[in-house]
This record gives structure tokens, C-alpha cells and sequence, in this order.
């Protein structure tokens, strides 16, 4: 364990911060850099490919979320030699099941008929086979970093792992947005992208053996029982990455075969621009969750209060903010960001605002359940959910167009929102109500907190520079 929890959440915060900036920039920049290279049609073919193998996440079957919580309580009580059971039990049983469905997707890849269900007219079958295995290739390798930041999240160095990360999305952009200028096309630039993700996860595993001698991947302390332990958390766990891929591939892919490519270039440019508060908000959740599955590990239900409440109003009034913001900036962000081939649409752009002001109220209770594994309700309810908005979605739109989607994706928030708030509390054993009236109100807190860490900072800057109370800066050290 290293550093206090004060220091860690800091570190932690920072870390988050930055690779939810760096996802931003990338989305920021993947617009006008397909639209410039590609233009709008082979654009909206390459969302649609690109939406299909995200669904390989699923094959970790909540493996790595689980062996993280749960190596994070074990170190925490220094059982190391538990945590590494834990560590190669899932990696080795991530390792198989995704290589065998990944040669099933490769089969399905080159044997259906997709270009036509999905109206592709730009890719050959040919070009959509081949994208989509490699494509199916970098979601595996994002699986092998996700059970490598495992490690760094259970010794408390979570936001050394986050760096990584963030380092590896950025790699791996780079190389995807080299091969769309150089002009290679959709198999090129999955390619890139495949490469660019495959050395970033090597040297992700060499700082981990660098930092975490203990750990090591291999099959050796592998155990059958700890599986079985493992498995009915994990498959609960699996909802959340079939959640997600139902709420954005899902919703994707439903509208592509509603509306066209065309339909869904708007739609998903206008999400990525109001789920930048999503953004914010999950950088710090996901500083706060470690600091959670030690405080449930150690049954300190004091600390685990403190900071869910004080998570949920920080999270809420960032997505507030961050709405009212946007609300003003977004149609001149859009222009030009988009160079005007992208506008605003109503009520589209109101109704997606809505869905991210919604997912930030509930987000502190989502992280409380999540990081003490207290989650089995929640995911079957976060997919139930995330199912009735693809269900929605077609007739929705026959009636609102794009809105009609956006319209489906609130109406499923709304429901996760009031069921999650509910559970949460119910673990803690509070009064649900009372904890979102609680919510609302403005973090005042974080004013004094904030100005004490700036004071710290300045403090630690002058004593680097030797500005400090016992610095002499008029004299050399042989003066």
C-alpha cells in the first residue's frame, strides 16, 4: 500500500483527470479527421463496423472487475498469495474464452452477409471482414490491460495504471488517425489501431512486473475453486460492459438500420459532445472506488458513508454545471468543431443533455454498489433497462427521428436512476429520499478542500524551487 488515502485519492484524481481528458481530445479530434479523410458516408460505415466487436468485451464475463475489488481486500489484509490466485485465475479464464469467440466472430465475419444488412455501400465484404477482426483483435488486447490494471489498482498505485492507460488509448489513436491521413483506408486504420494497442499493453505489463514483482501472469496458482467463488460476482459484473455496449453500440446499430449511416454520423456526434460530462464525472468515480472496496473490506461503514454522500454531490453538481454549459456552448462548439457540416438538432441535443444530467445523479450510488461488489441486482436492472431503450429506439424515431433515441435513452436513465439510488442506500442502510434530496444539495466542501490543496501545492512548489522558510536564496552553497 503506498501513500495516505488523502494522497492516493489525489494522485488518483489526477490520473483520472487526464485520461478522461485524453478520451475528449480523442473524441474531439475523430470527428473532423474521418469527415476531412473519409466524408460523412464511409464515416458513418466505419461507427457501424466499429460498434460490432465491442460486444468481445463481454467474453471477460466480469472477470477483472471482480478480481480487482477482490485482490484490492485481500492486499488490504496482506494476502498476497491469495490476490496472485485471484490475479492468474482471471486472466487465464479472460485468455481462453476470448481467443475461442474471437475465432467464432472471425467465421461470422467472413460468412454473413453484413454489408448488406446494415447498407454499407463503400466496404466490400471482403474490407468489412477484415476490419472487423482486427478490430475484434484490439478489444482482446484492451481486455489484457484491463486485468493488468488490476494489479495496480489492488496495491493502491491506481493511478499509475490510469496513466498507462490513458497513455495506451493515445498510442493507439495516433497510429488509427496516422493511417486514415495516409490514406489506408477502414482495414489501415484498424490496423493502426490494433498495432498501436498491442505495443502499449506490453509496456504496460513490463511497468507492472517493474512495480509489482509479486504478480505474474501464467496459469500456475490458477485454482478451479476460486472460479467457481469467482464466477456468480463476475457474471453479474458482465452486465455493466452489456449495458454499456446495448446503451452505445446497441443504440447505434439499431438507429443505422432505422435511419441509415447518415442518421447515425448525427447521433453519435452530438452524444460524443454531451457525454463529455459523463467524462468528468467518471474521472472521479473512478478516483474514489479503490478508496470504497478498502473501506468495505475493512467494514468501516463510517468512512463509506462519508464518502459516498459526499461523491453523489460532487458528481451531481458537475453534471449540473456541465449541462447548463453546454446548453449555451454546444451549437457554436459543434460548428466548429464539425466545420459546420454538423448542426444542432432539436430536440435531439436537449433530450441527450437530459440522459447525462440523469446518469450523473445516480453515478455515486452506481460506484458504491460497483466497487463493494454488491452489484448483482444492479446489473440485471442496468440491462433490463439499457434493452428497453434498443426496444424503444425504432418507434421512437419513426415519430421524433433522432430524438426518438435520445428520448429512449432518457426514459431507461430515469429507471436505472430511481432503482440504483434505492439499493444503494439500502446497503448503507439510509433513507433513499433523503440521500438524493441530500445530493442536490451544492458540495460547499469542496470549495475549503479545494483551497487547501491549492495551499499544499504552493507550499511544496517554493520548496522545490527553495523559496521555503529555510531557504536562503541570496547565497551559493559556498557563499
Amino acid at each position: 500500500m503506498t501513500g495516505s488515502l488523502r494522497e492516493r485519492l489525489l494522485k488518483g484524481l489526477a490520473a483520472n483527470t487526464a485520461g478522461q481528458a485524453a478520451n475528449l481530445l480523442i473524441q474531439i479530434l475523430s470527428v473532423p479527421l474521418f469527415l476531412f479523410f473519409w466524408g460523412a458516408e464511409l464515416y458513418g460505415e466505419w461507427l457501424i463496423l466499429f460498434a460490432m466487436p465491442a460486444y468481445l468485451a463481454l467474453s471477460e464475463l466480469g472477470f477483472a472487475t471482480t478480481a480487482m475489488h477482490r485482490m484490492a481486500m485481500l492486499v488490504s489484509q496482506d494476502k498476497r498469495d491469495e490476490a496472485l490466485a485471484v490475479f492468474q485465475t482471471a486472466w487465464t479464464m479472460i485468455s481462453v474464452v476470448s481467443t475461442v469467440l474471437l475465432v467464432l466472430v472471425a467465421a461470422a465475419a467472413l460468412v454473413m452477409p453484413i454489408g448488406e444488412v446494415f447498407q454499407l455501400s463503400r466496404l466490400g465484404p471482403t474490407a468489412v471482414a477484415m476490419v472487423l477482426i482486427l478490430l475484434g483483435l484490439q478489444f482482446l488486447a484492451t481486455l489484457q490491460t484491463s486485468v493488468f490494471y488490476a494489479g495496480f489498482y489492488c496495491e493502491g498505485r491506481y493511478g499509475l495504471g490510469s496513466i498507462y492507460q490513458t497513455a495506451i488509448r493515445l498510442f493507439e489513436f495516433a497510429a488509427l488517425a496516422a493511417a486514415v491521413a495516409a490514406g489506408l483506408g477502414p482495414v489501415g486504420a484498424a490496423a493502426g489501431f490494433l498495432a498501436g494497442r498491442l505495443i502499449g499493453t506490453v509496456g504496460m505489463w513490463r511497468q507492472l512486473r517493474q512495480s509489482l514483482p509479486w504478480l505474474s501472469i501464467g496459469y500456475r496458482y490458477a485454482d478451479w475453486a476460486m472460479f467457481r467463488e469467482m464466477l456468480r460476482p463476475s457474471l453479474a459484473f458482465m452486465g455493466f460492459p452489456l449495458g454499456n455496449a446495448l446503451n452505445i453500440q446497441g443504440v447505434v446499430l439499431v438507429l443505422g438500420a432505422s435511419l441509415g449511416p447518415g442518421a447515425v454520423v448525427v447521433f453519435a456526434t452530438l452524444r460524443t459532445l454531451t457525454r463529455v460530462v459523463i467524462q468528468l464525472t467518471n474521472a472521479l468515480s473512478l478516483s474514489v472506488r479503490p478508496e470504497i472496496s478498502r473501506a468495505y473490506g475493512a467494514d468501516d461503514f463510517d468512512l463509506l458513508g462519508t464518502i459516498y454522500r459526499r461523491l453523489s454531490q460532487a458528481s451531481t453538481w458537475i453534471g449540473f454545471v456541465s449541462v447548463v454549459v453546454l446548453l449555451f456552448a454546444g451549437p457554436p462548439i459543434l460548428i466548429l468543431w464539425t466545420g459546420a457540416r454538423i448542426l444542432v438538432e432539436q430536440p435531439l441535443f436537449a433530450l441527450l443533455l437530459g440522459v447525462v444530467l440523469v446518469n450523473a445523479w445516480w453515478w455515486g450510488s452506481l460506484s458504491l454498489l460497483y466497487a463493494s461488489n454488491r452489484h448483482e441486482g444492479l446489473s440485471l436492472a442496468y440491462i433490463a433497462a439499457n434493452l428497453m431503450a434498443i426496444s424503444l429506439v425504432m418507434p421512437l424515431t419513426g415519430i421524433l427521428g433522432n430524438g426518438g433515441a435520445a428520448l429512449a435513452l432518457l426514459i431507461s436513465e430515469i429507471a436505472i436512476a430511481v432503482y440504483t439510488i434505492w439499493r444503494a442506500n439500502r446497503l448503507l442502510g439510509a433513507p433513499a429520499l433523503a440521500h438524493a434530496a441530500a445530493s442536490l444539495r451544492p458540495p460547499i466542501y469542496l470549495i475549503a478542500q479545494s483551497r487547501q490543496v491549492a495551499r499544499e501545492l504552493a507550499a511544496a512548489a517554493k520548496g522545490r524551487l527553495g523559496l521555503g522558510p529555510n531557504s536562503d536564496t541570496g547565497r551559493s552553497e559556498n557563499g
